[in-house]
């Protein structure tokens, strides 16, 4: 019976501790308490505890079933399409109706080493893994790909952190966040070399209106709205930074409360998309959700 007793206090104890060291310092990885689609859709009006601006609407348009989408991404048709890092996949989200609700989860990609940028140009999907950068030949009406074409490939030593892509003026752009740098290639990956130093260690990074790029330290998605204000994803909430001549005006609270007042965490809003009717697409991270704000 003692043996018993102690072999609990023992269980207890070790349970307690791996608690202790899950809410301090992983409280991504425990589950929470509240469900956030239970809230949706909401106004500013709604008791939530994501509070979002006045006049403005939040609405699921997936939910990924513990898939946890990272990065996204419009085709040319304007479907949406996510890296799914943690299960190396790559998924299209149709929404055929224009309801803003997911109509079908379809896998484009799968196998992929840690999958994380996204980015299209003209025939092509460019993707980035932990350890390269691919593209691949893509039809957006059967969103279907041809072969992969390795175009980048980094030195696999444990040192390759998540990777987001961005083109401009016929160049690729990739963060370098363990070297903090952006690299520049040509579109078929020949010519890499660094383009900038940054002050950074983020994965994340945007590109001005003037083409100077933003990448912030402790962020995640960064995306600028039709106003010209820059958008910014953070572990706990989205900041705006107001913007005027390329200065910063003022920062304000823009969508909030996925981190509760007792550290306990409901969802991580992760990157930041806008579609061409300016409606503002969230991935999650945690919860494997997909917002959509509109007003």
């Amino acid at each position: 019976m003692k043996r018993l007793v102690g072999f609990l206090l023992f269980l207890i104890i070790i349970g307690g501790g791996a608690f202790y060291i899950l809410k301090n310092y992983y409280p991504y990885l425990i589950l929470p308490s509240k469900n956030i689609k239970l809230y949706l859709p909401l106004n500013d009006k709604t008791f939530s505890p994501i509070k979002i601006p006045s006049s403005y609407n939040l609405s699921l348009f997936a939910d990924l079933k513990g898939e946890l989408p990272r990065v996204l991404a419009f085709d040319s048709n304007g479907t949406l399409f996510a890296s799914i890092t943690s299960a190396g996949r790559v998924v299209a989200l149709p929404d055929y109706d224009g309801n803003l609700k997911m109509d079908e989860r379809i896998e484009v990609l799968k196998g992929l080493k840690k999958p994380h940028g996204l980015i299209f140009n003209g025939q092509y999907l460019y993707v980035t893994e932990s350890n390269k950068v691919s593209r691949y030949q893509y039809d957006p009406y059967s969103f279907e790909v041809g072969t992969k074409e390795n175009i980048i490939e980094f030195p696999d030593d444990g040192g390759n952190l998540p990777r987001t892509l961005k083109i401009k003026d016929n160049k690729l752009y990739i963060s370098d966040p363990f070297n903090s740098q952006i690299l520049e290639s040509n579109l078929d990956g020949t010519d890499l070399k660094v383009f900038e130093k940054v002050q950074s260690k983020s994965s994340f990074f945007t590109f001005d209106e003037t083409g100077k790029i933003i990448s912030l330290d402790s962020t995640l998605g960064l995306t600028y709205d039709g106003d010209g204000n820059l958008l910014v994803s953070t572990d706990n909430k989205i900041l705006r930074f107001v913007m005027f001549a390329g200065s910063v005006q003022n920062m304000t609270n823009f969508v909030t409360g996925f981190i509760q007042g007792s550290g306990e965490v409901l969802g991580r809003p992760t990157d930041l998309i806008f579609d061409k009717n300016g409606k503002l697409f969230i991935s999650d991270d945690k919860t494997g959700l997909i917002y959509v704000l509109s007003k």
